[in-house]
Order: structure tokens, then C-alpha cells, then sequence
């Protein structure tokens, strides 16, 4: 786990992690920005470590593995998303067993186009799992259970979603009072007291 210290004046404050940290910076001060910035610009690096740790492997280990310095990993693990090569990270990835994917998106993408591009991505690999049966019953039938419970995954999803939405509140029942169809000087008469008669 990474330690994180906040150093402030003469006092330090130790955390668990890089989120503990921005929990107690949640007053929108110059220092909690400065850090967001600075973890946005850093994204890779974040994941990097993620996915090192997830295997228990020290950078040590990880150096081994690549043929390089563990310098050279504590590096690759802190350094911005700008500083990267593309060769780099692949071999990253690669001695961790990960294929390495880049995708591009517009910047006018909203989330609503991200959801639909992905389900094309998708409905693409369901039907290669279905075309993977080949005719294959013992296989057709793997696929369709497969197939269930996909469909009951992503039900369950649409209705988490769906949950989350907050309904508007219900509006109160409206009382609307008519004004009486009487004239003008009638209607002030009687609405300071006085009956008034309309024939």
C-alpha cells in the first residue's frame, strides 16, 4: 500500500492512500486541487501500480521480469501520462500478461454515445461466442448459459441504473379557487361581507 504524507507548517499527516488523502482535502483548497491535477496528469502510472500489486510482485520482481533496472519500474510507476512511450508500456503490460488497448474517442462524445459504442463492442463479442459452437452441441450448449447469464447480468444492471435515477417529487394537489362570475363591484361587495344578489 502506498503511504501518502501531507506535509503542512511543522506537522505531518500520514494516509493509507492517495484517496484518504483527497477525503480530508475536500474543502476545495489550492493544495487539493494542485493534487488532482497533478493524479490526472499521472493516470498510467496509477494503473501501472495497480496492476503490479494485484500480482504480488515487488519492483524488484518486476525488473526481473523485464530486463530492466527497478529504477527504472519506480519510474514508469510515478512519472506523468505525457513521458510514456508506447513500446514501454506495452512491455509493461505484456510481462504482466495484459495486451495493451488504445481507443479514441470524440470530444463531443456524450455518455450516452460511450454506452452505445460499447454495446456494438459488445453485441460483436457475444456473436463470436456464439460462431465459436462451430455446430459443437456440447459447445452450443456452454454458449447459450453463457448467453443467460449475460442477459440476466446486464438486466440486473439497467435496474440498478434505473434505481439510482431519483424520481421528481410529487407535486402537491393544486386547490385552484375560481373567482365567481359576478361584476366587478358585486364581487368586491361581496367579498367584504355585504350579500350581494345577481339576477
Amino acid at each position: 500500500m502506498r503511504k501518502v504524507v501531507q506535509q503542512g507548517g511543522n506537522m505531518s499527516k500520514r494516509f493509507g492512500s492517495v484517496s484518504d488523502m483527497m477525503k480530508d482535502l475536500n474543502d476545495g483548497s489550492a493544495q487539493a486541487e494542485a493534487i488532482q491535477k497533478d493524479l490526472k496528469r499521472s493516470q498510467i502510472s496509477s494503473i501501472l501500480f495497480v496492476m503490479r500489486n494485484k500480482q504480488n510482485l515487488t519492483q524488484g520482481q518486476m525488473a526481473e521480469k523485464l530486463g530492466w533496472s527497478q529504477s527504472k519500474v519506480s519510474k514508469m510507476e510515478h512519472q506523468e501520462d505525457t513521458h510514456y512511450s508506447v513500446s514501454e508500456i506495452t512491455d509493461y503490460c505484456s510481462a504482466l500478461g495484459y495486451n495493451l488497448e488504445i481507443g479514441f474517442s470524440l470530444k463531443s462524445e456524450t455518455w450516452l454515445d460511450k454506452v452505445k459504442r460499447h454495446y456494438t463492442h459488445m453485441h460483436r463479442y457475444l456473436n463470436k461466442i456464439s460462431d465459436s459452437a462451430q455446430g459443437d452441441a456440447a459447445i452450443q450448449k456452454g454458449v447459450n448459459q453463457v448467453m443467460i447469464e449475460a442477459s440476466g447480468n446486464l438486466l440486473h444492471l439497467v435496474e440498478v441504473c434505473i434505481g439510482k435515477v431519483k424520481k421528481p417529487p410529487k407535486s402537491p394537489t393544486s386547490l385552484i379557487v375560481s373567482r365567481p362570475e359576478v361584476p366587478d363591484e358585486d364581487y368586491a361587495q361581496s367579498v367584504s361581507g355585504t350579500k350581494v344578489k345577481v339576477t
